[in-house]
């Protein structure tokens, strides 16, 4: 889990995540996205969220968006 925090820290500093909460947050079963965190495929038999934000949007494990969400300030 460390890792994971560590890998999505340094992408929400680089721009590649967002640094702020959604907009509109979607749930549903995985369809396939690649997962903004931890850059492994969301597959059907898991669950996916995807982010809006401002800036666009973003795909997530449930597990890597709550950890995700536990970095933001």
């Amino acid at each position: 889990m460390d890792d994971l925090l560590t890998r999505i820290r340094a992408r929400v500093a680089a721009g590649q995540l967002p640094a702020t909460d959604c907009t509109v947050t979607w749930y549903g079963g995985g369809s396939g996205c690649t997962c903004g965190a931890c850059d492994q495929v969301i597959d059907s038999s898991e669950i996916g969220i995807t982010c809006d934000y401002d800036g666009g949007s973003v795909h997530f494990h449930d597990r890597c968006y709550a950890a995700w969400r536990s970095t933001l300030t």
